[in-house]
């Protein structure tokens, strides 16, 4: 499980069999600036995608049933470009499904990241308390899960947001 990671071993080794879909970029801090070099990152980039990039994941998610996709957008409430600067290794993303709603993971290596992470959970909290979202602490393991319900909006159904740190891996 989860709770389980190890930094020094991959997602393949520790998500759950049952994903539906899995990416994993095993060394993020040298692939994104890779990336964002290709025609495809330079894309990505242009001010006239802006509009399109925010809409996408909210049309995919909108769909009756939800996609799988869509659910790759986790929206923290925060700048995502802070975020992507924070892992020091692996970032993968799961999809699976729980109580048979499709549900999405995110984790990330922050190995050596402890005070930027700590910054994050707290713009994170910031962002949801602007929301009026209130967070929910529950400690399992010695490990403290901070929980999030957002209520529905935008013509979708209420999302969980759930995070926390274990073995140097974001959640």
């Amino acid at each position: 499980s989860v709770m389980q990671a190890r930094a020094d071993v991959t997602s393949a080794g520790w998500l759950p069999a049952e994903l539906k879909l899995h990416f994993s970029v095993v060394d993020y801090p040298t692939a994104r600036p890779l990336f964002e070099q290709t025609g495809f990152g330079e894309m990505l980039r242009d001010e006239a995608m802006l509009p399109f990039l925010k809409d996408v994941p909210w049309q995919l998610r909108a769909r009756a049933g939800a996609s799988w996709l869509g659910l790759m957008w986790v929206d923290l409430g925060v700048d995502w470009n802070r975020c992507a600067e924070i892992p020091s290794g692996e970032v993968a993303w799961g999809v699976f499904d729980v109580d048979g709603r499709p549900s999405a993971l995110l984790c990330a290596d922050v190995s050596g990241k402890e005070q930027q992470v700590a910054q994050l959970r707290e713009e994170i909290a910031a962002a949801m308390k602007q929301q009026q979202v209130e967070a929910q602490h529950e400690e399992v393991d010695g490990t403290i899960i901070t929980r999030y319900e957002l209520p529905p909006r935008d013509n979708m159904r209420g999302t969980t947001l759930v995070h926390f740190v274990r073995a140097e891996i974001f959640v």
